[in-house]
């Protein structure tokens, strides 16, 4: 028995299942490590910068939705990633990303919820899209209420106020308006200096 070779092959044999352990635990923290970088691009409002590292990370959770751990990172992710894209100066630019953010939802892979519902509302109306904004806005309304989430309602109210300042409806921008000053008022006490009813 040559003691030595055997001795070299257990060497070799621990270095080589070592590295490849390396790897393996490389490839499960990419998709992690990506969110995270787009995270903090996002929370400098460099939103351009952020958009690279969600995909990647999209792109290698979103091929296995059902693998254990995939789909709530998943989810997590396109609640990052939406509201980034409700964010960007030039949403056109990533019309594609934003497509198979949504198909994702069309297949039921994964379940909507009223935050995304408002970050999708955002985006379709900076891409100049009235009415599904308005759709999405209004679904996000009637979840947030569904859930006796007032407060967060507001939210869902200041984008349909958005929206009918879009469509020339001044009652209905109002309206919408005070909705969202009565159950967010940190957001709009501004509104309300010197007047009687907010508004711009």
């Amino acid at each position: 028995i040559n003691i030595a070779a055997i001795a070299g092959l257990a060497v070799g044999g621990y270095y080589w299942l070592n590295h490849r352990l390396d790897e393996i635990v490389v490839d499960r923290l990419k998709p992690y490590t990506s969110f995270a970088n787009g995270m903090l691009a996002a929370a400098r409002g460099q939103y351009e910068d952020a958009f690279p590292a969600y995909e990647q990370a999209f792109r290698l959770w979103s091929t296995d939705v059902d693998k254990p751990g995939y789909r709530d990172a998943l989810c997590t992710l396109c609640t990052s990633y939406l509201t980034a894209l409700s964010y960007s100066e030039t949403p056109e630019k990533h019309s594609a990303e934003f497509g198979r953010i949504i198909k994702l939802f069309d297949e039921n892979r994964l379940s909507l919820d009223a935050d995304q519902l408002v970050s999708i509302g955002w985006y379709y109306l900076r891409s100049g899209r009235i009415d599904p904004a308005r759709n999405s806005f209004s679904k996000a309304l009637n979840m947030y209420l569904a859930d006796d989430d007032t407060d967060d309602a507001g939210h869902a109210f200041n984008g349909l106020y958005h929206v009918a300042l879009g469509e020339g409806n001044a009652d209905a921008a109002l309206t919408n308006l005070q909705e969202a000053a009565t159950r967010l008022p940190g957001s709009y006490n501004t509104f309300y200096k010197n007047t009687e009813s907010p508004g711009y």
